[in-house]
């Protein structure tokens, strides 16, 4: 799936859903400041593309992107690609992602709407990843 392809799947996931939050939405609807600050830290390669920003302070974020997944939940941070990634569990409090190593990573989400917002993404746009309700 191409770059503009996702991004338009998401922007419907958005409508759909009722839209985003201020610190759950794709990248040129969050705050300017908030965005170049996750912008800086993830190190997006050229080719990649920001679908989808979860921003709840500096060092709590997560970010969908055209190639990969990346976070920071300090005092950690990490990426994987979407083809790492073999699993996410779906809690009430916390989604969490899994790959080969049996270790699973929360991910960093707004609250309420906004970790609802990336848990449909992750399930709508990478079927191929295992969903589990927690």
């Amino acid at each position: 799936m191409c770059r503009g392809e996702l991004f338009s799947r998401i922007q419907r996931l958005l409508l759909l859903e009722g839209g985003g939050t201020e610190r759950t939405n794709t990248p040129d609807r969050l705050p300017q400041q908030s965005w170049e600050r996750m912008l800086f830290a993830a190190s997006l390669r050229p080719e990649e593309q920001g679908l989808l920003a979860s921003f709840i302070d500096e060092t709590h974020w997560c970010l969908l992107t055209s190639n990969r997944l990346i976070w920071r939940n300090a005092p950690t941070s990490g990426s994987l690609r979407w083809s790492e990634i073999q699993e996410f569990d779906e809690g009430l409090q916390e989604v969490t992602v899994g790959g080969g190593w049996g270790d699973r990573m929360p991910l960093p989400a707004e609250p309420g709407r906004g970790r609802l917002l990336l848990r449909t993404a992750l399930r709508e746009l990478w079927p191929g990843v295992t969903a589990n309700a927690a």
